[in-house]
């Protein structure tokens, strides 16, 4: 499983998983109007930490998809508050 702390956040948040991935993959994170803004590349056979620092974007809700590889895998999409 992947945690994302962080929610709500002010500067920055952080992604990470309590075990390795299996596959590659990719975090990607969208502004409030759908505008991709950011994206990360993960391997395989890492633990996921990823941290997002992201203090110049304006207060708002913004969504982190969870992109895992493999065939049969499915996004997993997170809503973030962004704070002032």
């Amino acid at each position: 499983p992947v945690t994302v702390y962080p929610n709500p956040f002010e500067a920055s948040f952080r992604v990470f998983s309590a075990g390795k991935m299996t596959h590659p993959g990719q975090l990607e994170l969208y502004s409030p109007e759908g505008r991709l803004i950011a994206t990360r590349d993960y391997a395989a056979r890492q633990v996921l930490n990823e941290e997002f620092v992201v203090g110049e974007l304006p207060a708002g809700m913004y969504i982190l998809r969870f992109l895992p590889g493999g065939n049969q895998s499915v996004p997993t999409v997170y809503r973030l508050l962004k704070m002032n």
